[in-house]
């Protein structure tokens, strides 16, 4: 009988950039994509939990963002960089002007499920 040779489990490192990679990705991203590239590098975000960051996620006065449905579908916090409270504050501002400016001119509205609208108001009952 021959001895059969069992392959031996390569061991991975994780992916991680250089500072000098960071910074020039940086500088080809647009303002709102460098803004959660940097989210997630300094909170250690993962593109689908960036992606889904909501505005009440965000506590400006503890500095702390709530990730929810993480990895194994669990909630965790993470650090809030002093650096990025100001940008993010203005990208919130910059985007409810938007709204509010969409609003006025009659696009301003979402998809919500048919619960939410009638719970909201939008829907008689």
């Amino acid at each position: 009988m021959k001895d059969i040779p069992i392959p031996l489990e390569k061991e991975r490192s994780p992916f991680l950039q250089s500072v000098r990679e960071v910074i020039r990705t940086r500088g080809l991203a647009y303002k709102t994509e460098s803004l959660v590239a940097e989210l997630m590098y300094g909170c250690g975000l993962r593109t689908s939990e960036a992606i889904k960051l909501r505005v009440k996620d965000i506590d400006f006065g503890m500095n702390v963002i709530i990730v929810r449905n993480s990895k194994g579908n669990k909630d965790r916090a993470t650090v809030l960089p002093t650096k990025l409270r100001d940008p993010l504050r203005a990208q919130l501002e910059f985007v409810a002007a938007q709204h509010r400016q969409d609003e006025i001119n009659g696009v301003g509205e979402v998809y919500l499920p048919y619960a939410i609208e009638r719970k909201s108001g939008r829907l008689p009952p």
